[in-house]
This record gives structure tokens, sequence and C-alpha cells, in this order.
């Protein structure tokens, strides 16, 4: 055999071989980009009391209603205090305690959206301190921009995830609102 048909021999093994290498990482890239969009879900019960972390919006759309603006991901923990046991003179069944904390985030349509409809809503300030929203479990970038609002600023009231109850309260921040809704 010649030295050129070695050369050209060598050269389309070396071609064939990178060919696959690169075939089999674009392959595992596939599969990891796969795994990561797979919601995460831990539950610690201690006693009566259980505590759920999750970035499941189909887990967190038992909870709130996110059919006008739908978030494009969401971090969340939900904490259930249950109060069996537990009786009054008014009452012989009490429901649980619950408290949850979400961070949501939107597409800049989407957030436009809201912020519009909230700048057509009629509320008064409710005065909301932003440490109240300081979850623990938040990364440093989010307890960062919280940080750094507006000292002007006040939160929200929620007009559109539980049809206005009291007790949910919103602190928006860029293409992102913070939830805090409790019962106790």
């Amino acid at each position: 055999m010649k030295p050129f048909h070695k050369i050209i021999i060598s050269f389309t093994l070396i071609f064939a071989l990178l060919t696959i290498i690169s075939c089999n990482e674009n392959s595992f890239s596939k599969v990891d980009t796969q795994q990561e969009d797979i919601p995460e879900t831990k539950t610690i019960s201690d006693g009566n009391i259980s505590i759920t972390t999750s970035t499941d919006i189909n887990r967190l759309e038992q909870f709130l209603e996110l059919d006008k603006f739908h978030p494009t991901s969401v971090k969340f923990q939900h904490t259930v205090i249950e109060n069996y046991g537990y009786e009054t003179e008014y009452t012989t069944a009490v429901k649980p305690d619950y408290d949850i904390e979400a961070v949501l985030n939107f597409d800049s349509s989407t957030f436009a959206k809201f912020m519009h409809a909230y700048s057509r809503a009629d509320w008064v300030s409710p005065k909301y301190n932003k440490r109240e929203f300081e979850f623990p479990w938040l990364d440093e970038k989010t307890k960062k921009e919280i940080a750094a609002s507006d000292p002007n600023y006040h939160g929200h009231i929620d007009l559109f995830f539980t049809y206005n109850d009291p007790n949910c309260r919103l602190w928006i921040l860029n293409q992102k609102v913070l939830l805090h809704w409790f019962t106790r």
C-alpha cells in the first residue's frame, strides 16, 4: 500500500471516530437537558407538620389559580400543620393551617400583561414589609433583588392567584412574583 493511501485511510478513520464521539456527546447532552426539565418535589414530615418543597407548576396549580398569568417556572414551599385532635366549643373539625411561599417566574410578555392588569386595578398599598418575602430557601440572587427593592414599595395585594384572599401577599420583582399565602 502506498504512503498516500495510508494517509487517506488514517484521515478517514480519524474523521469517522470524531463523528462518532461528537454524536455521543450530543445524545448525552440531550439526556441531561431532559433530566433538568423534570420538576423536583421533596416532602418532610414531623408529627403534625408537613413541608413540601417543589418546582412542579402542576402541583402549585392545586393551590393557586395560574390560568390567567401562567409562570414559566416556579419554586415553592408548602407547609401544612394538621390540627387533628383539637376541638373548641365552636367546632369539632378544624381545618389544617397552611403556608405557601412561592417564586413565580414569568416570560416578558406574560409579566407585561400582569403588570398592566395591576396598573388598571384600584387597590390601596398594603404596607407589607419586604422581610416577609425573604424566605429562608431563596437563592442569593433573589434575596439581593428583594434587598434592592424600592424603599417606597410596600407590596401588592393578590387579585388573581387566590381571588383576592386577604392572606395572600405579593412582592413583585423583575419578571418575578414572590407570593406568601397563609391561614394563621
